[in-house]
């Protein structure tokens, strides 16, 4: 199962059920251009994507062109204009929104999963680089690696974690470091809130969340430091 899209609750809710049935989930950075697209896709063989709905005109144009040919079925995180559908028709491209795939599922309730629940060995995500030195390359990350990764968060001294914490996820679901995030946060019960998309929108997203763990990257830390010390500066009488 393909995801491609920014942070949002439609992309855990894919991941979450793609992988609780032994499924692996094959990750693309929103970022990516059409040439990496289409070399994951490729290689990956993937037949069916989740995406937002502004990224369904790019991907049933690559099939258009010839090329991702397992494409069959896209399923969209938001509403989208009947000439999609059509123009996903032509290429033999099923195209769904998310809302009609959740509904589908509520009319097998009653069938039996256990035998598809997920083993330790399992792939859960493949994890792609960004391809800045060439071809994307994945890296396979199973159950036990993230299980692992986040049993490891858990024995830092002084840090606890519990149902009444909350966190944002706006580093990149398609990173193994946010994939490890969302894996504890899961597992400890932790409430997860989205960013709003917009990077340069970070602080106004956190000071409506207010989460109490803010997990991030060293480049974004500077950013933060940096606007901080520039506030001051300005409101300084010398």
């Amino acid at each position: 199962m393909g995801i491609f899209s920014k942070n949002r609750p439609e992309w855990v809710l894919t991941d979450l059920a793609c992988v609780s049935l032994r499924g692996t989930t094959i990750a693309f950075y929103d970022t990516l251009g059409p040439l990496a697209i289409e070399y994951v896709m490729d290689q990956t063989e993937l037949t069916t994507i989740t995406c937002a709905g502004s990224l369904l005109q790019k991907i049933i144009l690559i099939k258009s062109q010839g090329k991702a040919n397992h494409v069959k079925n896209l399923i969209s995180m938001d509403m989208f204009d009947k000439s999609v559908q059509k123009d996903g028709e032509d290429v033999g491209i099923k195209v769904w929104t998310i809302n009609e795939v959740v509904e589908e599922g509520r009319k097998h309730k009653s069938v039996d999963l256990t035998e598809d629940m997920p083993r330790g060995e399992d792939i859960s995500m493949f994890c792609y680089t960004s391809g800045t030195t060439g071809d994307p390359k994945a890296a396979k990350l199973s159950h036990r690696n993230l299980m692992s990764c986040s049993n490891s968060i858990l024995q830092v001294g002084g840090v606890t974690f519990s149902e009444e914490d909350t966190y944002i996820s706006y580093l990149p679901l398609a990173h193994s470091f946010e994939k490890v995030l969302f894996t504890t946060a899961v597992t400890c019960g932790i409430a997860m809130g989205f960013y709003s998309g917009d990077p340069l929108k970070l602080i106004d997203d956190l000071k409506l969340l207010r989460p109490t763990y803010f997990p991030s990257v060293p480049r974004l830390f500077n950013r933060i430091y940096d606007k901080i010390t520039q506030g001051v500066k300005e409101k300084s009488a010398f």
